[in-house]
């Protein structure tokens, strides 16, 4: 256990699973695509050009009553270096499911390692 004044140490060979970072694009008008509700329909654009490493875990018991106190939807913790930009309008896009973002915790607030609470939807 790290006493007082030592560094924590983060193990980077939890981010063994690449995704790409997604953004929200605003559709342009004159002619927005709409559901059968009239609900506009986003598309998702990639925010950077290579997919980046994550380290995926799926929340259980505790903690995941303590990520919905936070986060109604949480299902995730996501863990990944640092990327300025990072925002909660963004989602992980892998293998066919989503990873939508709630909470963004720098870790340490070192500039490092960033912590989210993310909730998943299949695509």
């Amino acid at each position: 256990m790290p006493g007082f004044g030592t560094k924590k140490r983060h193990r980077v060979g939890k981010l063994r699973h690449r995704a790409w970072i997604q953004e929200k694009r605003t559709p342009t008008p004159p002619d927005p695509t709409e559901d059968e509700r009239g609900q506009t329909i986003y598309s998702w654009e990639n925010v950077f050009s290579e997919r980046v490493p994550i380290g995926i875990q799926r929340l259980h018991g505790g903690e995941l009553e303590r990520a919905r106190q936070l986060q109604a939807g949480a299902t995730h913790r996501v863990e990944m270096r640092y990327l300025p930009g990072i925002t909660h309008h963004q989602r992980f896009k892998l293998d066919g499911r989503a990873l939508y973002i709630g909470e963004i915790d720098n870790l340490d607030e070192a500039n490092r390692f960033l912590v989210l609470i993310c909730e998943e939807q299949i695509l």
